[in-house]
């Protein structure tokens, strides 16, 4: 998976880990190595939580595209869609920097692209 600036999600990783950790967010010491992953994983959803908030408010204004949400809406839900996978590879990355994860994400996702590929209409749940 390449990214408009054609770094790919193994690279942009690194240095989004980079900047969590330069900002402290990777001090284990004061985290403890048992709690940095639920952590992690609430800032996660968190995040979903910003996204669906935008995507439930009302905004003023008017010009609305086929998804029925505003311009600036969809510009907001963007940003926190954005934020959701810098904190998803942020913690990838600082998962792998302390030798848990092995994996390259981006052979990851181009294999569990590849399997969803294979799968049946809604995933064979509704119908």
């Amino acid at each position: 998976v390449v990214s408009k600036t054609g770094k790919k999600i193994n690279e942009l990783s690194k240095e989004v880990y980079g900047l969590s950790a330069q900002k402290g967010f990777w001090i284990i010491d004061e985290i403890s190595e048992f709690s940095i992953v639920p952590i992690k994983l609430a800032l996660i959803a968190d995040e979903v939580s910003e996204a669906l908030r935008v995507h439930r408010e009302e905004y003023t204004d008017t010009e609305e595209n086929l998804s029925h949400m505003t311009v600036q809406q969809q510009e907001d839900l963007t940003e926190e869609l954005a934020d959701i996978i810098i904190r998803v590879v942020d913690l990838y990355q600082g998962l792998l920097n302390n030798k848990e994860v092995t994996l390259s994400l981006d052979m990851v996702l181009a294999n569990k692209t590849a399997y969803n590929a294979k799968r049946p209409r809604l995933h064979g749940v509704r119908g």
